[in-house]
């Protein structure tokens, strides 16, 4: 009996000593593993090749690296612990599809950041509108494309929406066209108008020769004209070609004699 509990005994610390062998190998290479995966994915996302390829690209490889070799590193770790393979391969797949069912919207935003990244309606440094967000986009990562507002708000819009809704990019043409709108009064003189708008359009340096400046009514209001200046610039100088205009039109009017209008109502008073 006595040597029985003693076999038994050594059998449970020969286990227990191996089962501790196994998990410290695996906790090192789990620490070590993990440091240098996510050292080498952002080596590799801020390499200057990849920088020069393709900026937007580079944000998105960075994650997909980091997350897939980490989970292969939990694969590997928990196989040296003794799970058997198989069982580990279809452990997987059961947490897969469990997890795939309840992470629905993880899932179209992955989807979605691959449909960004293949039809490329933006990429990284561009201005664009969004499900009532704008800014310039800073990062395309799995799940969520981030920009940054003009006020300096960091905003994550969920890659899934991104894809299937609407939007804007801003910035994907060389050229902007500054639309600019006046209501001028029926007593002023509304060719004079005209001038004075292509006059101070012609002044603004950053304004192009081509396309042309037109100016047009667009409205005849209640006593007033409403006309339009439509000028084209770089899109990078369009809002210092519109604060401009707008700074220049006002005393210009003034100077020219030129009344702005405003809408208004005549009211009849009927004594019957």
């Amino acid at each position: 009996m006595t040597e029985f509990l003693l076999n038994l005994l050594t059998g449970i610390l020969t286990t227990i000593s191996g089962f501790a062998v196994k998990l410290a190998i695996s906790l090192v290479i789990l620490i070590v593993g993990w440091i240098l995966i996510g050292f080498l994915a952002k080596k590799l996302a801020q390499s200057d090749k990849m920088q020069k390829y393709d900026p937007t690209l580079a944000t998105f490889i960075h994650n997909g690296v980091n997350l897939g070799l980490k989970i292969l590193l939990v694969v590997i770790c928990v196989t040296i612990l003794g799970v058997p393979a198989s069982s580990l391969v279809a452990l997987i797949a059961s947490a897969g599809v469990a997890i795939g069912l309840a992470l629905q919207g993880g899932l179209s935003n992955i989807a979605g950041g691959i449909m960004l990244l293949v039809f490329r309606p933006f990429s990284v440094g561009d201005y664009i509108v969004s499900s009532g967000n704008e800014g310039v986009v800073t990062g395309i990562n799995i799940f969520y494309t981030t920009i940054l507002t003009v006020d300096n708000k960091k905003v994550f819009l969920p890659n899934g929406g991104v894809s299937n809704s609407a939007l804007v990019n801003v910035t994907a043409e060389a050229t902007r066209r500054v639309d600019l709108s006046y209501v001028i009064s029926f007593e002023s003189d509304l060719e004079k108008a005209k001038k004075v708008l292509k006059l101070v359009a012609g002044s603004e340096s950053k304004v192009l020769k081509d396309p042309a400046t037109t100016i047009l009514v667009t409205e005849y209001a209640d006593g007033a004209y409403k006309v339009s200046l439509r000028a084209w610039c770089k899109t990078e100088d369009y809002w210092a070609v519109y604060g401009s205009i707008q700074d220049k039109v006002q005393p210009a009017f003034e100077a020219s004699g030129i009344v702005l209008g405003h809408p208004h109502l005549n009211v009849h008073v009927s004594n019957d």
